[in-house]
């Protein structure tokens, strides 16, 4: 997803940028320039069906639709991740909160937008206050209010019904305790005028059933194309070296990529999956080994022949070269390989 508005100096046509762009195609993957928010974009995309998943660590993403989330745990395992389906929730409290709602508790946690006025505020009192009704009111007047001086008025109205019920209910031991909360609910608390408007009816150059995401479909990887891109720009310009190389970092993914393709069918006879463009063939087929750190009968191991790979990319392998290992979900494996018993 590239942003090429909202003040953004990005160069679309930058060298580097295409380079990666025409990377990114060869894979089988699209690219979507947007000139609003990427955020934006992606969950409009995710809410109406054209992603099925968007891979972000900002929370924005449910309020601008998102659905289905994966992000990563931290920093540090970046290849261990979490995923959030909003469809799954069953905090009935977090299930029944509206867009409103997103937005006010959004406001009130996210440093972004809030500018650091809530230093410390829990997702409890967030939420407390979002659900009394505050945060559809606040997301309606960002919504609906066509200038400045109209959202001023509207908000000291708003902070006004917020404040009178904060002194009936003061005593209650349901109101909500923050010392900076009082603040943030009167006009020079809140963000700007053109920040609220901005969140609450955010930039998107998605239209629904746009023709451009009709390329949003499966698409095999193009072997060749990468293998001459990385040779290129990666300075893999060996035959060795690219063979290394794409071993190591790219065969075991494009097997992967295969096995979930709509396309992919499995000669049972000669062991082969095969796709419009690639073919593997699987030598063994086995259980996980003892003492490996994986849950038992969840995965097997995968003996793959990926000599195809290598033609493709106009290589030749060294002897034994041309075999993979990797591991795969059972549910996957028994699915593409219903005939083929465990041999270890």
């Amino acid at each position: 997803m590239l942003s090429t508005g909202s003040g953004s100096t990005l160069d679309t046509e930058y060298p580097l940028l295409c380079r990666v762009k025409s990377l990114v195609r060869a894979f089988g993957f699209c690219v979507h320039e947007t000139t609003g928010s990427p955020l934006v974009d992606l969950g409009v995309m995710n809410v109406n069906g054209i992603l099925d998943v968007v891979y972000t660590d900002d929370s924005d993403i449910f309020l601008f639709g998102g659905r289905s989330i994966i992000r990563s745990i931290d920093s540090v395992h970046s290849d261990k991740v979490m995923v959030y389906m909003l469809d799954d929730v069953d905090d009935t409290r977090y299930s029944r909160l509206t867009r409103g709602d997103f937005y006010l508790m959004n406001l009130l946690l996210d440093k972004e937008y809030s500018c650091g006025l809530l230093p410390g505020i829990d997702a409890e009192s967030a939420y407390q206050l979002a659900t009394r009704g505050y945060g559809e009111d606040l997301f309606q007047i960002a919504t609906t209010a066509d200038t400045p001086a109209a959202f001023k008025t509207a908000t000291q109205s708003w902070s006004s019904r917020i404040l009178t019920e904060f002194n009936v209910i003061s005593s209650n031991k349901q109101a909500i305790q923050h010392p900076k909360l009082l603040e943030v609910i009167t006009n020079t608390g809140l963000p700007s005028y053109e920040s609220l408007r901005q969140y609450a009816c955010p930039r998107t150059s998605i239209v629904h059933h746009d023709a451009r995401f009709n390329s949003f479909s499966f698409q095999e990887p193009r072997v060749n194309e990468i293998a001459s891109l990385c040779s290129q720009w990666l300075g893999w310009n060996s035959a060795a070296v690219l063979c290394q190389e794409l071993a190591a970092s790219l065969w075991e993914s494009l097997c992967r990529h295969m096995m979930t393709s709509p396309y992919a069918i499995f000669d049972a006879r000669s062991r082969y999956l095969l796709t419009p463009f690639c073919r593997i063939q699987i030598i063994r087929i086995g259980n996980p080994i003892r003492g490996q750190k994986r849950p038992v009968n969840t995965y097997r191991r995968l003996k793959v022949d990926v000599s195809n790979f290598y033609a493709l990319a106009g290589l030749a392998p060294e002897n034994g070269a041309s075999i993979t290992n990797l591991w795969v979900d059972q549910r996957i494996a028994a699915n593409i390989f219903p005939t083929c018993r465990s041999q270890e």
